[in-house]
Parts: structure tokens; sequence; C-alpha cells
């Protein structure tokens, strides 16, 4: 999980300097969108993985985690997170 987000930080911190020394603001746009895409994707590979692996499971019982429901929930706002920015760069394609 570290790793991850580790990795999903450099990539936003590479972004952001990209957006810094673009001036087109569109452009601005699709790089803070592909960066809230990283970070859901990676959110929610790791909340299947702490759902799935066994290690993660006994992790999450000794941690009294969220029940199944409650995981679910979580995961499809993780998707909806991840759908909306694909959805809204689809959109501002059709658008221009």
């Amino acid at each position: 999980g570290k790793v991850l987000t580790l990795a999903a930080l450099a990539v936003a911190a590479e972004a952001m300097e990209v957006a810094a020394a673009e001036p087109h603001p569109l452009l601005k746009v699709l790089l803070a969108e592909l960066v809230i895409l990283v970070a859901a994707a990676l959110k929610l590979v790791c909340r299947v993985a702490a759902a799935v692996t066994p290690e993660g499971r006994q992790a999450g019982a000794m941690a009294n985690l969220l029940p199944v429901r409650q995981q679910l929930v979580a995961m499809a706002m993780d998707l909806y997170y991840l759908a909306a920015p694909l959805l809204l760069l689809l959109a501002g394609n059709l658008v221009i």
C-alpha cells in the first residue's frame, strides 16, 4: 500500500510540474483529471487486494474493518471516482 501511494504521489507531482509549465488551460484540466484517475485506480486496487488476499482479510479482521456492505459501497465510490474523469474527458473531446 505504501509503495503504491508513493508511486501515485510521484506521478501526481510530475503531472503538476508539467501542468504548471503548460500554457493551454485544457491540458491543465486533462492532467488534473489524469492524476485523479491514477489515484482512484490505485486506491481501488489496494481496497480490492485488502478484501481478496488472506493477509488483507486477516489485517482487516485485526483492525476491525468495515463490514462487507460498507466495503462494497467504498469500492463503488472508487469506481465512480474512476469513471467520472473518463466521462468528463470524453465529453470534453466531443465538445472540442
